[in-house]
């Protein structure tokens, strides 16, 4: 029986290598990724100079880091490690702070139902009260006939604790992370009662209601009726170490703009202060937010559109970029005075479908993507912060090319020459890149890079196409000299 067991345990023992060998079936001798280039468009000596280094991973147990010089005789070199463990990257969310959403029915709408309730619940009972036992109908209706203001509720997410201010709610539970006496109570006077924007008059929304064979209430629903006008209450964030930025939209999706003259100190950027805690051992237990810190912290005109918010390296300045007076704009923010130390226009705005730019701080440059005119803009940073609009230059390349859309591009910037870095999940073949280069004249060079990761002579055959690239900094742009 003995002998049985150690049988068994070395055959345990031996299938979990087996795991670990099949994800690295690598054949030693050729660990080195080749790169072929398929050029799309332009010359690749517009790209002479640019190390790019490349990160791919199979099954988080074997990585290769290739890096590759454009306009080298030198081949590609990659770095290859192998591990028995699993080493996946940990999961980075990137929308810390606080967000708003619209709470059009409150918790107690689903015990007392057959009450007179105001607002949208009222909407639900006189449909529920129309239908016959068994049945379920879906209506539309006016929300402004059942709603004065937009019911926000304040949700906060910081690193391990994620929690909402339901006005209904006690709130007992969530006085730790408040400061002050008023705990969540007061929290919810400054978070949520501050945010008193009229409902739209022609906004609707669709409901629906079933009713159970006893004729007791048996669900409920709501749809936005995206196709029409309507106001979502998008957030944007910029959290800093102990201080988070934020606003929300001041225009509707058709882009009317709202009614913000009831806010207490009117609309803007807004900020709270606030001070992390950690357990003994390092791990985050939560904030502890400064609700009396709450305040308006540079006064915007609701006629204002707030594209993004960010953060310098040091958090000295907030950059804001925003849609006004036929523009894009980009303000820099002393975060210690909120005095506006540079603004600049950066290029007119679409008459026809305007919609904010995606932004990139590089460090020593800023780069703005203006999809809805096919723009892209770099403002460089001086070590002294001073900024200069180095460049606006079209992204369309010919009648059957623009820049491509991927989630999270990378970008290096010498002066002259922006380089654009593009992977990700393009059909079966992840383990490849793009890489477009622009200058001041626009598009000079597009190419796709294809690696032997995918011919499966690194891995066995039927696993290329489990080899991709890591999920974040997969890809990394660096100009010689």
């Amino acid at each position: 029986m003995r002998k049985s067991l150690v049988i068994i345990l070395l055959l345990l023992v031996a299938s979990a290598g087996f795991v670990g060998y099949g994800a690295a079936k690598i054949y030693k001798t050729n660990n080195q990724v080749e790169i072929t280039e398929e050029i799309i468009f332009g010359d690749s000596q517009a790209a002479d100079g640019l190390e790019i280094t490349f990160r791919t991973t199979y099954a988080d147990h074997s990585f290769w880091t290739t890096t590759q010089m454009v306009g080298s005789d030198r081949p590609p070199e990659t770095e290859y490690e192998f591990s028995r463990k699993a080493q996946p990257m940990k999961y980075r969310y990137n929308n810390y702070g606080i967000n708003y959403y619209l709470n059009y029915l409150p918790d107690s709408f689903f015990y007392d139902y057959e009450e007179d309730p105001e607002g949208l619940p009222r909407a639900y009972k006189e449909l529920f009260d129309e239908l016959a036992a068994g049945e379920e109908r879906e209506k539309t209706v006016r929300l402004a006939d059942y709603v004065d203001y937009y019911p926000l509720e304040a949700n906060f997410v910081f690193e391990n604790a994620s929690f909402s201010l339901h006005s209904d709610y006690s709130g007992s539970t969530y006085d730790h992370y408040f400061s002050g006496n008023g705990g969540h109570e007061e929290a919810v006077r400054v978070f949520n009662d501050y945010f008193k924007i009229p409902v739209l008059e022609d906004e609707q929304v669709s409901i629906h209601a079933s009713k159970a064979l006893d004729g007791s209430f048996a669900g409920h629903g709501m749809n936005a009726l995206y196709g029409g006008n309507l106001y979502e209450p998008a957030t944007l964030i910029a959290l800093g170490y102990d201080r988070c930025f934020f606003t929300i939209a001041s225009h509707s999706t058709q882009g009317q703009q709202m009614d913000m003259s009831l806010l207490p100190d009117g609309y803007g950027i807004f900020s709270f202060d606030y001070e992390m805690h950690y357990y003994d051992s390092g791990v985050a237990k939560g904030p502890l937010i400064d609700t009396g810190s709450f305040c308006n912290a540079y006064p915007l005109d609701p006629s204002v559109r707030v594209c993004s918010l960010l953060l310098n390296e040091d958090q000295s300045l907030l950059y804001l970029f925003t849609m006004e007076e036929g523009y894009y704009w980009f303000t820099a923010i002393d975060t210690g005075t909120m005095e506006a130390s540079t603004r600049m226009k950066v290029a007119p705005l679409s008459p026809k479908d305007p919609y904010g730019p995606s932004v990139y701080d590089c460090d020593d440059f800023i780069c703005m993507n203006m999809g809805s005119i096919n723009k892209i803009a770099v403002i460089s940073v001086s070590p002294d912060a001073e900024f200069t609009l180095e460049f606006v230059a079209d992204t369309i390349i010919d009648d059957e090319h623009s820049m491509p859309s991927f989630p999270e591009p990378v970008f290096a910037f010498d002066g002259k020459r922006l380089a654009a870095g593009l992977s990700g999940f393009t059909g079966y073949e992840q383990a490849n890149y793009d890489l477009l280069v622009f200058t001041a004249d626009g598009p000079q060079y597009w190419g796709h890079y294809k690696t032997s990761l995918m011919t499966g002579r690194h891995t066995k055959n039927t696993y290329r196409y489990d080899v991709k690239p890591l999920d974040y900094d997969s890809l990394s742009l660096k100009w010689a000299g």
